[in-house]
C-alpha cells in the first residue's frame, strides 16, 4: 500500500511541476496546481505514517468514522507536531485555499500564496528524500521542468536584509507577538548567535569589495523561533 501511495505522490507531483515551471499563465493554474499539489502532500505523508506508525496510522480511530482514512489536515499536525513550524503553518494555508476553492468559487488570492506554493514544491522533495529516500528531482524526466525545480531547491538565500526583516515581523505578527526586529537588536542576535557566519542562514558575496548578503527561510524559522521563546530576553537585548 505505501509504494502505491507514493507511487501516486509522485504522479501528482510531476503534474505540479508541469504547471508550475511550464506554464505561466494559463486559467486555473493557482487553482490546479493547489489541488494537486495537496494530493502529493497527502499520499506522500500517508506512505510515511504507515511506515512509522503502521497501516492502521492514516486510519481514523473513533466508530463514527471507521474506516476513513484521515484527512491532509490530520497528517500535517502528526508528522509536523510543532505548530508553528513554517512549513507546517504554510501547508495549513495551502489547504485552506484548496479546501475554499473545491467547494466554491474564490476570487481571491493571498499575493503571498505563490511563494508559500513554491515554498511548500521545494519542502515536498526535501521530505520525499528524508522519509522516504527518494530524490525526486531524479524522477523528472523533462529537462526544462527538472531544471527549474532544481532552481528553485538551490534557491536558499532568498532574502535580502530589509525582506528578511520583513518576513519575520509578518510571522511575529501573526502569532501575536508585539515584537518587531530592526538593524539593532538584528545586530545583536547576529553577534550573539554568528547569523552571517552560518551557511544554513546566510550567503555573502564581495561586490567591488563590499560584502553583500542574504539569508534562508531557516534563518527566518530560527529568529522567529528564538524571539517567540522568549521575547522578554530579545526585548531586553534591545
Amino acid at each position: 500500500m505505501k509504494e502505491k501511495l507514493i507511487e501516486k505522490s509522485r504522479e501528482a507531483f510531476t503534474i505540479v511541476n508541469y504547471m508550475y515551471y511550464c506554464y505561466s499563465k494559463p486559467a486555473y493554474k493557482t487553482e490546479a496546481v493547489c489541488i494537486l499539489l495537496c494530493n502529493a502532500w497527502e499520499l506522500m505523508l500517508k506512505s510515511y505514517l504507515i511506515s512509522r506508525d503502521g497501516p492502521e496510522g492514516i486510519f481514523y480511530k473513533d466508530k463514527q468514522n471507521k474506516g476513513r482514512t484521515i484527512s491532509l489536515n490530520e497528517c500535517v499536525k502528526k508528522v509536523f507536531t510543532n505548530k508553528n513550524d513554517m512549513l507546517r503553518k504554510y501547508l495549513e494555508q495551502i489547504i485552506r485555499y484548496r479546501n475554499s476553492i473545491v467547494h466554491y468559487v474564490n476570487d481571491k488570492i493571498d499575493s503571498s500564496l505563490m511563494s508559500k506554493i513554491e515554498h511548500c514544491i521545494v519542502n515536498f522533495a526535501v521530505k520525499m528524500h528524508e522519509f522516504h529516500g527518494i530524490d525526486i528531482c531524479n524522477c523528472i524526466i523533462d529537462k526544462h521542468i527538472k531544471d527549474g525545480m532544481m532552481k528553485s531547491v538551490n534557491s536558499t538565500y532568498i532574502y535580502s536584509k530589509k525582506n528578511l526583516f520583513k518576513e519575520i515581523n509578518n510571522e511575529l505578527e501573526k502569532l501575536e507577538i508585539k515584537f518587531r526586529i530592526d538593524n539593532r537588536t538584528f545586530g545583536l542576535i547576529d553577534k550573539m548567535y554568528k547569523i552571517k557566519e552560518n551557511k544554513d542562514f546566510c550567503d555573502v558575496n564581495n561586490i567591488d569589495n563590499t560584502p553583500s548578503y542574504k539569508y534562508s527561510m531557516k534563518c527566518v524559522n530560527f529568529i522567529v523561533e528564538l524571539i517567540q521563546k522568549n521575547p522578554d530576553n530579545i526585548k531586553k537585548m534591545s
